[in-house]
């Protein structure tokens, strides 16, 4: 009979042993939930006040060759390229700092054919710059910051724009036409001139002569 009762007694122990830690455990559990779920809303305010900051454009600022990554937005068709990709700022500095939108010549890292529109920089990894998929975007798609292209890759992508944009052959389309009327004029010019000096010099004579038979009838 009494080892009976003590082993109900050491039963009963060990069932509250066991409630007593369950109970410790279970705390420890909503303690373990309870911080994930502040440090989840202390970096939700985090990102969204990160996200504020970028959309109101505080201390962030764009130049010309920028690397940035632009987030997608419509679709695209053919052979556009899809725009959630890198992106080099290609618009003048001034547009850049008063305006909502830049110009970008978009970048990819596939392999591409070697055409004189396409220029290599390094990006996260050697990329190209498709010269001839240029888009204006707003700010509020830059998403990231990537590098700052150097001064050789930006003479590159310049060469590449003027070959796209046929900015050379209209160059050269107008060289022409202005020469042969600039020539013109200068001939213009050198043939009144060399007329004034002619009639300078006739009229200088003339003046002599006179003057010498007025003081020869003097005397």
């Amino acid at each position: 009979m009494v080892l009976t009762c003590l082993s109900l007694v050491s039963m009963f122990l060990g069932l509250i042993g066991i409630y007593v830690l369950n109970i410790f455990s279970i705390k420890g559990i909503i303690r373990d939930i309870a911080y994930n779920v502040k440090y989840f809303v202390k970096s939700h305010d985090l990102t969204n006040e990160a996200i504020k900051n970028i959309k109101e454009g505080e201390k962030m600022e764009y130049h010309r060759g920028d690397i940035f990554y632009i987030s997608s937005c419509a679709s695209v068709s053919g052979s556009e390229q899809e725009q959630d990709r890198p992106g080099v700022i290609i618009s003048n500095e001034a547009g850049n700092l008063f305006g909502t939108t830049v110009i970008v010549a978009l970048i990819t890292s596939k392999e591409k054919k070697p055409l004189p529109v396409h220029v290599p920089v390094r990006c996260k990894v050697l990329s190209t710059v498709l010269c001839e998929q240029v888009f204006t975007v707003s700010k509020e798609r830059l998403t990231g910051f990537i590098r700052q292209c150097t001064a050789e890759e930006m003479a590159e992508i310049d060469r590449a724009l003027a070959i796209s944009f046929a900015l050379d052959e209209q160059r050269e389309q107008r060289t022409p036409a202005t020469v042969p009327e600039a020539t013109t004029n200068s001939n213009a010019i050198n043939e009144a001139l060399l007329r004034a000096e002619i009639e300078r010099d006739l009229y200088k004579n003339l003046y002599q002569q006179l003057q010498e038979k007025i003081l020869a009838k003097a005397i």
